[in-house]
């Protein structure tokens, strides 16, 4: 699936080469397939949270406001208010909180941890919290900015987008 950058809308391919269709004639921006596969989480321009079931293309506006939406065994993580929340069966539940700016959650595959970047330090850099909340420890501290991370399958490394040599580059 990929968000069509000039209208927002999204659309599904298979990479065994069946015809490209239209799932959802909104406006979206990021999305995030459900671990089994099934559906998919998605922010819509206006920082609400919806689901999509490409199998019967039915979708859902979800009671949440948030954006950068990701989809991992422990629930739904996603950013509201400048802080990481997760969404799962009994509702949702605050991750972190305080005055930075936290963005970009990412789930670790065992659904343990999140790795996400914020501000908390003084400069964009990445940051791990568990999926109970709690004190979130710092993996980055570069003077460049750090962000958009995304762990690894194995969950052994995580990629993210960093501006060390002046320009936008996958570290």
């Amino acid at each position: 699936f990929y968000p069509d950058p000039a209208v927002g809308e999204m659309w599904l391919f298979s990479i065994s080469a069946a015809p490209v269709r239209l799932l959802q004639d909104i406006c979206v921006r990021r999305l995030s397939w459900s671990p089994g596969g099934g559906v998919i989480v998605f922010e819509t321009v206006n920082e609400q949270l919806g689901m999509v079931i490409p199998v019967i293309g039915q979708t859902w506006i979800l009671p949440y406001s948030g954006s950068s939406p990701d989809w991992g065994t422990g629930g739904i993580a996603y950013v509201s208010g400048g802080d990481i929340w997760v969404a799962e069966d009994a509702g949702q539940r605050p991750i972190t909180s305080g005055d930075a700016n936290d963005r970009w959650p990412s789930w670790s595959a065992d659904g343990r941890w999140i790795v996400f970047s914020s501000n908390r330090s003084g400069n964009e850099d990445l940051w791990i919290v568990s999926q109970l909340g709690g004190t979130p420890v710092q993996v980055t501290t570069d003077p460049a900015w750090d962000g958009q991370p995304d762990w690894s399958d194995d969950g052994q490394s995580i990629v993210f987008v960093s501006k060390r040599n002046g320009t936008e580059e996958l570290w």
